[in-house]
C-alpha cells in the first residue's frame, strides 16, 4: 500500500487585525512561531512542515523566517479571510494525504498527541477527521490543532460559503455532522485540564500570560511544554486571571472597526495616550474587536506599537482632518472604521459642525472626556472621571457619562498593588515645563527626596508608587496617583486645569493642594499623607460597555 503523505500546515499571516506581528513576539527567549516549530520538529509521523500565509507585503517577513529554518512557506494569493481555502491550496500544491492545521497563535504544540492523532487516522481511513473528546470531566488543553484528510479538506471549503465559514478552521465539520465523521479518541492523562482556558495569544493579555506562565516554569527548571504548563496552571490558578477576561471570538460575533484618534507629544505629555492605549487593549479583549490609533508623533507610535496595537502614522495626521485640508487623507481611509473614539486636548477650535461634514451616518462617534462645542454632537461623551462642570450636568446631556465608576486605572498601575511598594521618594515631580521642575526640584531637594521625569517615562508608574506626593498640572495621572495612595499637588497651567483640581480634590474628600507660586515649595515641613479610606476603581470595563451598546 501507498504511503500516506502527512504535512503540517502552519496558519500564520502578519496583518492579524487584533495583534498585528504578533507571531515575531517572544514568549522567553524565542518567538511565538520559533515555538510552534521547535515543537513541530518533535514530531516522528509528519513528512513535511509549511508556512502557509497571505501575498500581502506585510507577510514577507514570513518567508524570510522560513528560509532560515529550512521550511517550505505557501503564498497564497487569494482573499486574506478565506482561510479554509488558503489550506486546501497549499495541500493540493504540497500533494497532502493527511493534513494537519497548525494554528500560528499556539505555541504548546505537543508532537506526542499529534503523533497518535495521526496514526488514528491511518488507522481508520473511513472517518474524515480526529476529534479529541473530554475524559472524566477533564478538558483536552491542545488548542489550535486538527488532523484530517485533504479529501476532507477539499469537501469542507466547498460547503463553506460565507465569510464566517471560510475565515476560520473548518467550522463547517461540526455543522454537517451529516456529511463529516469524525474519529474520537482520548489523547494522553498529561494533557488533559480541570479548566478549559485559551491557551492561543490573540491580545497583548494573552502575551502577558504566556510570558508569566513562562517565568514561573523557569524558576522551577522546567520545560515550556504543555503538561508543564497545565500542571503549574493547577497549583497557580491565579495566573489564568491575566487573560481569562479575553473574548473568544465566535462565527456569529458583529466585529466593528475601531478608530482611536488620540493628542499626545511633548507639549501636551502622554496621559491621554496611556488611558487610550488602556481602552483600545481591552476594547480588543472584552470585545475581540481591532483597534487603530491615528497618531501624529512619533514617540507616541513606538509606545502603541509596542502593546501591539494597529498604528497610521502621519506628521499633520490630527491637524490634517481637524482642518479639513483637501487631499491630505491618502493615508487613511476613514470610511473602513465603524466607531471613531477622539480623545483630544481642549481649545483645539474645531467647528461645532465638523463632525455632521466628515463622518458618516453609519459611523458612531464617541468622545473621551472632552465637552468643548464641537463634541456635544457626538453619539457619546464619555468623561473618564469626575471633572464635569455643572453647567454641562444642567443641560441634561443624553449622550453624556461620566463619573467614578468611569475611571481608567492602567494594567502598569494595577500591577504596583501586587508589588507593596515602599513610600521611599518624598516628592515625584512632572511637567511640561521642564525650567520650572528643575527650580522645584531644587527647592525640595535640600529637606526631600525628590525624582523628576522629563518626558515619557516607562517606569513612571513604579515610580508613582513609591513617591508619598505627586507635583503636576492636572491630568489624568491625577487618579492614578490616588489610587496608589500618593497625594497630588496641582500646578495649574490653565484656569481650566485649576477648575478641574478643585472639582477632583472636591469629589474625593481630599483638602486642594493647588500652588501657584514656585516660592510656595518652601513651606512644605512634611510630605503630606494620604487618608486610608479613600480609594477608587477601575472603571474601564464600563466604558467598554457603553462602547458595546452604543
Amino acid at each position: 500500500m501507498m504511503k500516506s503523505k502527512t504535512v503540517a500546515f502552519i496558519v500564520a499571516r502578519l496583518s492579524s487585525s487584533r495583534f498585528p506581528k504578533k507571531h515575531f513576539r517572544k514568549i522567553g527567549s524565542l518567538s511565538l512561531l520559533d515555538w510552534i516549530l521547535y515543537n513541530l520538529k518533535q514530531s516522528k509521523e509528519i513528512d513535511q512542515i509549511v508556512l502557509a500565509t497571505v501575498a500581502e507585503d506585510e507577510n514577507k517577513p514570513l518567508i524570510k523566517w522560513c528560509e532560515e529554518k529550512n521550511i517550505s512557506s505557501f503564498w497564497y494569493n487569494g482573499d486574506v479571510n478565506h482561510v479554509t481555502t488558503r489550506l486546501v491550496k497549499a495541500a493540493q500544491e504540497y500533494k497532502a494525504d493527511i493534513c494537519i492545521l497548525i494554528s500560528g497563535d499556539c505555541p504548546l504544540v505537543d508532537a506526542k498527541s499529534i503523533d497518535i492523532m495521526i496514526k488514528e487516522l491511518k488507522k481508520h481511513p473511513d472517518r474524515d477527521y480526529i476529534l479529541i473528546s473530554n475524559k472524566h470531566n477533564l478538558y483536552p488543553a491542545i488548542q489550535g490543532i486538527q488532523v484530517a484528510w485533504r479529501k476532507t479538506w477539499e469537501l469542507a471549503d466547498q460547503l463553506s460559503n460565507t465569510p464566517q465559514l471560510k475565515e476560520h478552521h473548518f467550522p463547517i465539520l461540526s455543522i454537517r455532522k451529516d456529511l463529516f465523521k469524525p474519529h474520537k479518541i482520548v489523547l494522553t492523562q498529561d494533557i488533559y485540564a480541570p479548566f478549559n482556558h485559551r491557551l492561543s495569544i490573540d491580545t497583548w493579555a494573552d502575551l502577558k500570560f504566556f510570558n508569566k506562565v513562562y517565568s514561573r516554569l523557569t524558576i522551577q527548571n522546567k520545560d515550556f511544554t504543555l503538561p508543564n504548563v497545565i500542571n503549574i496552571l493547577v497549583n497557580e490558578p491565579e495566573l489564568l486571571d491575566i487573560n481569562k477576561h479575553v473574548h473568544q471570538r465566535q462565527l456569529d460575533d458583529k466585529i466593528k472597526n475601531i478608530l482611536m484618534i488620540v493628542d499626545s507629544g511633548l507639549q501636551v505629555g502622554y496621559g491621554h495616550l496611556m488611558r487610550s492605549v488602556e481602552l483600545g487593549l481591552k476594547i480588543t479583549e472584552f470585545l475581540s474587536w481591532p483597534v487603530t490609533f491615528l497618531l501624529q508623533d512619533k514617540t507616541a507610535i513606538n509606545i502603541v506599537n509596542q502593546y501591539g496595537i494597529k498604528t497610521i502614522y502621519h506628521k499633520n495626521a490630527i491637524d490634517d482632518l481637524i482642518n479639513n485640508i483637501d487631499n491630505k487623507f491618502n493615508f487613511i481611509d476613514l470610511n473602513k472604521f465603524n466607531i471613531i473614539i477622539f480623545d483630544l486636548f481642549h481649545n483645539r477650535n474645531i467647528d461645532i459642525n465638523w463632525l455632521n461634514n466628515n463622518f458618516n451616518d453609519n459611523q458612531k462617534i464617541i468622545v473621551l472626556d472632552n465637552l468643548d462645542s464641537w463634541c456635544l454632537k457626538a453619539d457619546k461623551i464619555i468623561i473618564p472621571g469626575v471633572t464635569v462642570d455643572t453647567k454641562y450636568l444642567d443641560k441634561g446631556l443624553h449622550n453624556l457619562v461620566w463619573g467614578k465608576d468611569y475611571i481608567i486605572i492602567r494594567q502598569d498601575i494595577l500591577n504596583q498593588l501586587n508589588k507593596c511598594q515602599k513610600k521611599e521618594i518624598d516628592f515625584l515631580i512632572y511637567l511640561h515645563n521642564i525650567k520650572l521642575q528643575q527650580e522645584i526640584k531644587r527647592i525640595l531637594s535640600k529637606k526631600f527626596k525628590v525624582i523628576s521625569i522629563e518626558h515619557f517615562s516607562p517606569d513612571f508608574a513604579q515610580l508613582l508608587a513609591c513617591s508619598k506626593m505627586f507635583i503636576s498640572s492636572f491630568g489624568y495621572s491625577f487618579y492614578e496617583a490616588i489610587f496608589l495612595k500618593t497625594y497630588p499637588i496641582c500646578l495649574p497651567d490653565s484656569s481650566k486645569h485649576e477648575r478641574d483640581a478643585l472639582i477632583f480634590y472636591k469629589n474625593f474628600g481630599l483638602k486642594p493642594q493647588i500652588i501657584h507660586k514656585v516660592e510656595e515649595f518652601r513651606n512644605f515641613k512634611e510630605a503630606l499623607s494620604f487618608p486610608k479610606e479613600i480609594s477608587i476603581k477601575d472603571g474601564v470595563k464600563n466604558i467598554v460597555n457603553e462602547i458595546k451598546n452604543i
